[in-house]
């Protein structure tokens, strides 16, 4: 996935060649733009001066929507449980220690995991996107995260 700072820029420099447009100079400007690019970025100065003469704004992928392959394919620790008498499931150990889980039976049928909660529901993922991050991250980092997005979040009770 790109870098965010680096679609901003992107988008920042095509908005600059659109505004400031003479055709003569134009690939001359976006060349220049490109190189200053390249040394921020580390990127090819190829590559961003072909992404440049393109039109339209850098697009933000798409998020990979949670599935039971993709979590499985992370190969964290699970074990099955069973919450109640008619719903079942898989809980996750995060790298962090921290416990996800999402349910594969529900209401005494199957069903599809498309999500994962934890942390008396402070945590709720649906993304791949979301569980690598989950993962990169360590517990200190993870309470840190819910704890800036849940004003609410007593911290005390899971240190």
């Amino acid at each position: 996935m790109d870098n965010p700072l680096y679609k901003m820029m992107i988008n920042n420099a095509k908005a600059f060649l659109r505004e400031n447009s003479v055709n003569e100079n134009e690939g001359i400007n976006a060349f220049r733009i490109s190189e200053v690019l390249a040394i921020c970025t580390g990127k090819r100065k190829e590559d961003i001066f072909a992404e440049l003469l393109e039109g339209g704004e850098v697009k933000e992928p798409e998020p990979t929507p949670l599935t039971q392959e993709i979590i499985e394919s992370f190969d964290l620790p699970s074990s099955h449980y069973k919450p109640d008498h008619d719903d079942a499931g898989k809980r996750y150990a995060l790298p962090s220690g921290i416990p996800l889980e999402g349910l594969n039976f529900c209401n005494g049928e199957p069903c599809e995991m498309d999500m994962l909660e934890g942390m008396s529901g402070y945590i709720c993922i649906s993304t791949k996107e979301e569980l690598e991050e989950l993962i990169s991250l360590g517990y200190t980092e993870i309470l840190d995260k819910i704890e800036k997005e849940n004003p609410e979040f007593e911290r005390e009770e899971y240190e």
